[in-house]
């Protein structure tokens, strides 16, 4: 859910939306300026090359030998970088979503301390 939320982010353009719902889960500014967002927004930049590539490649115009081998060999790379953003992008939600946990975990803690 949270993978998604960041790529319908970034498909909008809606980074401060996206960066204000992960302020509220306690992910850290650092992180999302220097890691976190433009792992996102490469993951949406390579879905729309993805997308680019298949209409190209759909297309009844013809493609000649070497031609068509090497836009299939783009769209194959063009994919694996983006399924190895989203295996990223997916253990980061895990651990945003851990973390957040655990903060949840240490107030209640506190909470029933203090």
């Amino acid at each position: 859910m949270l993978l998604e939320d960041a790529l319908n982010a970034a498909r909008r353009g809606a980074r401060s939306t996206f960066r204000a719902e992960l302020r509220a889960l306690d992910f850290p500014d650092e992180h999302f300026e220097d890691f976190l967002w433009p792992l996102v927004s490469r993951v949406a930049e390579q879905e729309r090359e993805i997308s680019r590539l298949r209409e190209r490649l759909a297309a009844p115009a013809p493609l000649l030998g070497d031609a068509a081998s090497e836009a299939q060999e783009t769209v194959e790379g063009a994919r694996a970088r983006a399924r190895e953003v989203e295996e990223v992008l997916g253990r980061v939600a895990r651990a945003t979503e851990e973390a957040t946990e655990r903060v949840a975990q240490e107030a209640r803690e506190r909470a029933a301390n203090g």
